[in-house]
């Protein structure tokens, strides 16, 4: 999106707030961690379904499904960008969190080098009073890590 001659990037997390989606989010992010510990191995396959939740029961297979399929393996990824809030900006050499936040269920999140340009980071997510605090644990390089709130 351009804004006076300038490239602003959003995370789609940010979309979500935006148009008052975040529980919306929460509960999709919090749904899928729910199956995927259903899944041997925690091997999400491309395809399942579900029906009522009962308990012990997880989502219904579909039988001929890839597992895992490399968009459902990814899906984490972008789950945690998403609740973190990441926009990476390697030619300004800044990383930056937009309102990170967890779900409820999740105390703490640790990222271990999480590597932009030259330079490697770890990070500590924990809950916030305010959404999701940020420690820096090491940082390797100069990258500049912003956290807007």
């Amino acid at each position: 999106m351009a804004r006076s001659g300038r490239t602003t990037r959003r995370s789609w997390r940010s979309a979500c707030g935006r148009y008052g989606l975040i529980e919306p989010f929460l509960t999709l992010t919090t749904a899928l961690f729910e199956a995927v510990r259903h899944f041997p191995g925690y091997r999400m396959p491309e395809l399942f379904c579900g029906f009522a939740r009962r308990s012990g029961h997880g989502p219904t297979r579909y039988p001929v499904a890839c597992e895992p399929q490399a968009w459902s393996a990814g899906v984490v990824f972008h789950l945690i960008t998403g609740v973190l809030g990441l926009l990476p900006a390697a030619a300004e050499n800044r990383l930056t969190l937009d309102r990170p936040l967890l779900p409820a269920w999740l105390k703490w999140l640790e990222l271990h080098d999480l590597r932009l340009g030259k330079s490697r980071v770890a990070l500590r997510a924990a809950q916030g009073r305010e959404g999701a605090a940020i420690e820096l644990l090491a940082r390797d390089g100069d990258v500049e890590i912003v956290v807007r709130r």
